[in-house]
């Protein structure tokens, strides 16, 4: 995602299905900034079930593209469900909304933070909150700036921040991994989240953007997946004995999100 991304309906995602009965990893470094007030909003790595072939997103401006949300304050829109076939959602929040309860959905009605991150079950459980950190600005030091949007003037003084996310122990636990700065040695973990069950035999990953206003632009680079390759209709490796990466974009491939 080289080229700046401000429409609030965009996904980038690999297309390889991956094996559940294995580690995956999803990293990528991103930039979100603005030239004329301080942006809001945020993006999700959301994962869904493989069978799907390039889903139906969900609601735009709080819900990151993965909740469903009839919310009309920020987009005019009127009615969206949930990501078609989801999974699980991770979703990093400048205002803390993903968090929270809406439309029926499982949430919080208080107590969520701004510059915090949550994560969401799927459809099947209704896209229930399983987890909301407190500001992320307060976890550790060394990740003051990381969802504080950057103000500037020149694309010269972009700064990339770096999101490593690993599903481990046969998909069933979840670690969050941060860093302020992409050029930083090291990832923090910030969470470590026990999911309820294991994920179905295969799934599929995306980032989701979403903006609050018609100004903010993201970035991304370095989206790389990691994992085995596996199949969409029963629980079988496709051949794999090792870890590979399974893409490793320099720009993305872009998808508009479907009504």
């Amino acid at each position: 995602m080289n080229t700046p991304l401000t429409d609030k309906n965009i996904a980038a995602w690999n297309d390889q299905p991956l094996d559940t009965y294995h580690d995956i990893i999803v990293s990528f470094d991103y930039a979100r900034y603005n030239d004329v007030v301080p942006p809001t909003g945020g993006f999700a790595i959301v994962f869904f079930d493989s069978i799907v072939d390039m889903p139906h997103y969900g609601g735009p401006g709080y819900a990151l593209g993965y909740n469903p949300s009839s919310e009309t304050a920020y987009c005019n829109f009127t009615g969206y469900p949930g990501l078609e076939a989801a999974l699980l959602g991770v979703g990093f929040d400048s205002l803390g909304f993903f968090a929270t309860k809406t439309d029926s959905v499982a949430g919080l009605t208080a107590d969520y933070y701004p510059n915090s991150f949550a994560v969401r079950d799927g459809v099947d459980s209704n896209y229930e909150l399983l987890y909301n950190s407190s500001d992320i600005r307060y976890l550790n030091s060394a990740l003051s700036n990381f969802l504080v949007d950057q103000k500037i003037s020149t694309t010269e003084e972009i700064r990339y921040r770096s999101v490593r996310i690993i599903l481990n122990k046969i998909c069933t636990q979840l670690t969050v991994q941060l860093k302020s700065d992409s050029n930083d040695s090291d990832f923090t973990t910030v969470a470590t989240v026990s999911l309820p069950e294991r994920l179905r035999s295969a799934v599929k990953v995306a980032v989701t953007n979403t903006t609050n206003d018609p100004y903010t632009k993201m970035l991304v680079k370095n989206f790389n997946v990691a994992g085995f390759p596996g199949e969409t209709n029963n629980r079988t490796l496709s051949g794999c004995t090792q870890t590979v990466h399974l893409k490793n974009y320099s720009h993305g491939t872009f998808l508009p999100m479907h009504n």
